[in-house]
């Protein structure tokens, strides 16, 4: 990590640069320390100064603020990723997610639906739906009535 960290304060910008930085943010979103979420945040802001339109730079931004407790925010630039690359799932899950977390598991099973809809395959948003397999008839009902 530490070489990825030195070649991304190099002054290069365009594509290249905005790849390093994504893997930069990357490698510390997916850290357990809150530090590296913060840092990661600042990566993925310096991403997008470098491609502003990118879904992947948006994605890991939501799921760095997400880490740092504030779901409502990561899912506007979800959302914003979303719109980018309609079909990018990990963004679709990552809402479900935040969903979760903010206590709309109605939003969330939602969303975990969604994201299979895009890639029935996906490893994750199957796990994020099966936690709940025995809960979605009563939500289902309790959201119905």
């Amino acid at each position: 990590m530490e070489v990825l960290q030195k070649t991304v304060t190099l002054p290069r910008h365009g594509p290249e640069m905005a790849l390093g930085l994504r893997m930069l943010g990357y490698l510390l979103v997916t850290s357990g320390e809150r530090k590296n979420w913060q840092q990661a945040e600042e990566i993925y802001r310096r991403a997008l100064v470098e491609q502003p339109n990118s879904a992947e730079a948006l994605n890991g931004l939501g799921l760095a603020i997400l880490k740092l407790g504030q779901p409502k925010a990561a899912i506007a630039y979800f959302k914003k990723a979303i719109t980018m690359d309609p079909s990018y799932v990990d963004a679709v899950n990552n809402i479900g997610v935040a969903r979760e977390q903010l206590g709309d598991i109605p939003g969330a099973l939602s969303a975990f639906r969604r994201a299979l809809q895009i890639d029935p395959q996906n490893q994750v948003a199957q796990e994020n739906l099966q936690r709940y397999r025995g809960w979605i008839k009563v939500f289902e009902n309790g959201s119905s009535s």
